[in-house]
């Protein structure tokens, strides 16, 4: 999808391999007294320090198969909630359980194994601009991996990229997006969106936005970045409509007229729908199963959507990817 996703598409008005894995310090104590108690019998078999050893290690055990976040205090186990950064799968998917969860991991595999190939040639040209992606995201308020995937399902980290949508740039972005955050639009190199820290400045904060004011859900921001707002909400009300039998509100307001006053109370109208619209969809609904409704994956059928469907996938997979093999690159030869 790099070089040829970006259909980002504002409403023209403007109101509108590797898995990451979860175990923690805690978790290798817990593996380390596994390794102690099982020494400890080895050396005192058929005393009662061997039994108590065993017992213990029996207790880990169990503790570690069944908790990702066991805790060994004082020779007794307990569960420890111990804080760990979110992956991009729990960002996007973390509402998910069972058959759901399953679905989406096994779609994240998929799209893992169409990328590699794509990504590993251009693992240097990636890490060179990882950092000023992070720091983006950081001043942003963004999760950095998820604009990190973004950076690279879009544009392969290469900052000249032009689409056959004329979308330009690390994150592809189309002319509306850059007249929005006054970015300078030209037909040669002097287009801002080809500096880096200009455009990924504005994509952070477009991400930001859209999670802010509009889902509360960073799957769906990121899918606003390819489809639009306005094809967002429009999965977004047959999804509420058949699954919740409830109608989100139409974020397309009419304006009476041209004059300012009525432009301003359209605005306001919309933003009262968005933000009512919001309050109803957090939580609620996520990527994964938008797209298992079948009334929405035929609304998006076609190559005029881009495989649109896979995008979130594919910017989770991408970081995932990134991170996994970026160590095989030097330093000196990124």
């Amino acid at each position: 999808m790099a070089r040829d996703t970006g259909a980002e598409t504002p409403d023209p008005k403007g109101f509108l391999g590797r898995r990451v894995t979860r175990r923690g310090l805690a978790e290798i104590a817990a593996k380390s007294m596994v390794v102690g108690a099982t020494l400890v019998g080895a050396h005192t078999l058929g005393t009662k320090a061997d039994q108590k050893s065993e017992r213990i290690g029996e207790k880990v055990r169990a503790v570690y198969k069944g908790s990702n976040r066991p805790e060994v205090v004082a020779g007794k186990v307990a569960e420890a909630d111990v804080a760990r950064p979110q992956t991009e799968f729990d960002l996007v998917y973390g509402g998910l359980s069972g058959e759901s969860r399953r679905g989406a991991l096994a779609e994240i595999f998929r799209v893992q194994g169409l990328m590699l190939p794509n990504i590993n040639p251009h693992l240097g040209r990636i890490k060179q601009k990882e950092e000023l992606v992070r720091k983006s995201a950081r001043e942003a308020q963004v999760p950095e991996d998820l604009l990190l995937g973004l950076v690279i399902t879009e544009s392969l980290g290469d900052a000249k990229a032009v689409s056959y949508a004329k979308a330009k740039g690390l994150s592809q972005m189309m002319d509306p997006m850059a007249q929005k955050y006054n970015l300078r639009i030209s037909q040669g190199d002097d287009d801002e969106r080809f500096i880096p820290e200009k455009i990924l400045a504005a994509t952070a904060k477009e991400l930001k936005e859209a999670f802010d004011t509009r889902y509360g859900d960073w799957g769906l921001a990121l899918w606003e970045w390819h489809a639009g707002t306005g094809q967002v909400f429009r999965a977004l009300r047959v999804y509420f409509s058949e699954k919740y039998g409830e109608e989100l509100e139409d974020i397309n307001v009419v304006v009476a007229d041209e004059t300012p006053d009525a432009q301003q109370k359209a605005t306001a109208e919309a933003m009262r729908r968005i933000v009512h619209n919001k309050s109803r969809i957090e939580g609620r609904v996520n990527m994964y199963d938008l797209f298992q409704n079948q009334s929405i994956a035929g609304m998006f059928e076609g190559e005029e959507w881009d495989v649109t469907h896979e995008y979130v996938p594919r910017i989770v997979a991408s970081s995932l990817i990134y991170k996994a093999n970026k160590n095989l690159i030097r330093e000196d030869l990124a």
